[in-house]
């Protein structure tokens, strides 16, 4: 049963992110007017930050369960389970973005996105990596995640945000809407984010897109707040 916890308390650290994250995005285009939909420095630099910071939390998430839930099944199970949820929700919404992009044939982000599979390989490459130095007790984990300020500050806020009844309501709502995507859409994802890598003909693609539109269209309905691995960018398309 803390198993379902476990991926709970992730499908909710996932949704806070969104939205503080959005929040955080909103205010540097307001306030300085770094648009990352224009400038594609700034979209890189905000790139990574976030899926170094998301992959963080996840880590740290993990660790913490196994200090509490020790044993060799444990040791396996949580980062098994930690990693494949983590990987499924970057990836559908990474795909989700593709699939926008090729819609409304945006060609800025087109490019952008060819860069998709080097993120998520980036990603499984520092989550392992971040948890072995956690168990290990190495220096490392201390300065990449339990000193930094910015994966502090967002851990805290978490902790607050779940300490306010309504919030904590309307977000776990929201994280099991996220978990059902996850299922639904996860999997469809990373099999259609495997074919631009291996080389299957654009009309494979395109028959799998329209399957994957068809049996998403359920879970279509029941979106979460806006996501940065969405990537929903204003003005997309340029004059």
């Amino acid at each position: 049963m803390h198993f379902l916890g476990f991926v709970f308390e992730l499908a909710f650290v996932f949704v806070t992110f969104d939205i503080l994250w959005s929040l955080i995005l909103f205010l540097l285009k307001g306030l300085l007017g770094i648009d990352r939909s224009q400038n594609s420095f700034a979209y890189y630099v905000l790139k990574i930050s976030s899926l170094y910071i998301l992959t963080s939390l996840t880590v740290l998430i993990t660790f913490r369960h196994l200090e509490i839930h020790t044993g060799p099944f444990n040791r396996i199970t949580y980062p098994f389970l930690a990693f494949v949820v983590l990987i499924l929700y970057m990836a559908s919404g990474m795909q989700r973005s593709r699939l926008k992009a090729r819609l409304t044939l945006d060609q800025k982000s087109m490019r952008r996105l060819r860069f998709n599979g080097l993120f998520l390989f980036s990603v499984m490459v520092y989550f392992f990596i971040a948890l072995y130095f956690a168990l290990a007790r190495e220096p490392l984990f201390n300065s990449w995640i339990l000193e930094n300020r910015i994966v502090s500050w967002f851990v805290e806020t978490t902790g607050k945000v779940y300490q306010i009844p309504l919030l904590r309501w309307v977000i776990g709502f929201l994280a099991l809407i996220l978990l059902v995507r996850i299922v639904l859409r996860g999997l469809l994802s990373l099999r259609l984010l495997s074919y631009g890598y291996l080389g299957i003909p654009d009309h494979a693609r395109n028959r799998f897109t329209s399957d994957f539109n068809r049996n998403g269209k359920q879970a279509e309905g029941e979106e979460i707040p806006y996501s940065e691995y969405e990537e929903l960018e204003d003005g997309q398309k340029e004059n």
